[in-house]
């Protein structure tokens, strides 16, 4: 046997301390982090399989999203007073408008391109005004704040369905997480 092979070559390996795990270049505390560490897992057969990518963040919310949403899942933080509001309850009314200056057809003969400069003499003037006082990066910061709220309440149900979905024990997965067949691998050959 050739074992200068570099099939049969030893490749070097770092070591990880024991209950800690390398996930993505981050070292995971699987006592202290397990969700971390299955919501991360669950996210990298995603992106082997072209389904989510890997966040970079290291922020355990922000992942637990990341996962949610690329299997289609979509995360809604409603404020307490809204909390009992149904749509079904708010319309009451079943009466039918009907306006007479609309017809049921559109014809394009009848539209009349507006022109804008008798209402904005300026070509430098805006059709709108932005908020005074409120600038990008504060509105950034809330923004990214009700995220990682949201991600830290989903951060257990996003733990949970990567256990169902990356243990061999359970018998069903959904589609993001099978790994893609053997024959769609290949490419396939013509007979010329």
């Amino acid at each position: 046997m050739n074992y200068r092979n570099k099939r049969f070559a030893k490749k070097p390996t770092r070591a990880t301390p024991p209950g800690k795990k390398i996930i993505n270049g981050q070292v995971i505390d699987l006592k202290n982090n397990p969700e971390k560490y299955r919501t991360l897992k669950a996210t990298r057969v995603l992106a082997q399989n072209q389904a989510a990518s890997l966040p970079v963040d290291g922020n355990s919310s922000i992942e637990a999203l990341n996962l949610l949403e690329s299997i289609g899942c979509s995360v809604v933080d409603n404020p307490p007073s809204m909390a009992k509001f149904s749509l079904i309850e708010a319309q009451t009314d079943n009466e039918t408008l009907t306006n007479p200056n609309i017809s049921g057809s559109q014809n394009p003969k009848i539209r009349k391109k507006l022109d804008t400069t008798k209402s904005f003499p300026n070509v430098d003037d805006p059709f709108y005004e932005v908020d005074v006082g409120r600038g990008e990066l504060e509105r950034e910061k809330k923004a990214r704040n009700r995220r990682i709220e949201a991600g830290t309440k989903t951060l257990r149900l996003a733990s949970d369905i990567a256990i169902v979905n990356t243990n061999r024990n359970y018998n069903s997965t959904l589609k993001q997480f099978k790994r893609p067949s053997r024959s769609s691998r290949r490419p396939i050959k013509y007979n010329k």
